[in-house]
């Protein structure tokens, strides 16, 4: 059996969707790009404190309610020195991960900073790639080599920077495991009171020590975070 890895190369022959698709690598040198930019300008984000902008035309209410801006945990074996807290989460209609299938909305991008320890450079990245499917249910964190009619939420990138020392970075031949649920998610993602995301998952990494080879741990992914819309 082959081994999977979301590092490996395309078909000879990818479809247009592939070929649409921005790489990993080109979403990271973006991320780095906006971090250095954001630093320069002296940015600091959001205050995770929006207001919901009350129902939509379904009914639903909008928005984060009380998540925090900060509450993405990345706990590596129970250690707070070898893990990290995300947050600053924002998220835009970018089509970054178009399902193969027609119709249906832009899916959307969302992308958060480390901000504790606070550092500017490392990133959470997921997407959607159906947003117009995503309801209230916990729907299942999949990696961006799974993208069947089920699949709502893509861990897209992450990279770590702990109090440790030692940096952190998605280990691409193995996949999460877990879910992801939403709240106060209307008008396909991007109402612009934002919502909120909970995590309850397990996330492959590649943990990397000074001079030491990389060592493969799982972490896990829990918390609530607010995430604001067309902000990216």
């Amino acid at each position: 059996m082959a081994t999977r890895s979301r590092h490996s190369s395309p078909s000879a022959s990818p479809s247009s969707t592939d070929r649409a698709r921005p790489s990993r690598a080109t979403l990271r040198a973006a991320w780095l790009l906006a971090a250095l930019a954001a630093c320069a300008c002296g940015d600091d984000g959001g205050d995770g404190d929006g207001a919901d902008a009350g129902p939509d035309a379904s009914g639903e209410v909008c928005g984060p309610g009380d998540a925090p801006a900060d509450g993405v945990i990345v706990d590596v074996g129970g250690d707070p020195e070898a893990g990290v807290v995300f947050g600053q989460l924002g998220s835009s209609a970018n089509n970054d991960c178009p399902p193969p299938e027609s119709g249906g909305a832009t899916s959307i991008t969302i992308q958060g900073a480390q901000t504790d320890p606070a550092d500017p450079v490392p990133f959470l990245t997921l997407c959607l790639p159906r947003p117009h499917l995503i309801e209230s249910e916990p729907v299942p964190l999949v990696d961006d080599a799974i993208l069947d009619e089920d699949t709502r939420v893509q861990l897209i990138d992450l990279l770590a920077a702990p109090a440790d020392g030692c940096s952190l970075d998605i280990d691409g031949d193995r996949a999460p495991t877990g879910q992801v649920t939403f709240s106060g998610f209307c008008d396909d993602g991007v109402n612009a009171a934002g919502y909120a995301l909970s995590f309850a998952a397990t996330v492959p990494l590649l943990r990397t020590c000074g001079e030491d080879p990389a060592e493969p741990v799982d972490a896990e992914l829990s918390g609530e975070v607010a995430v604001s819309a067309g902000s990216l």
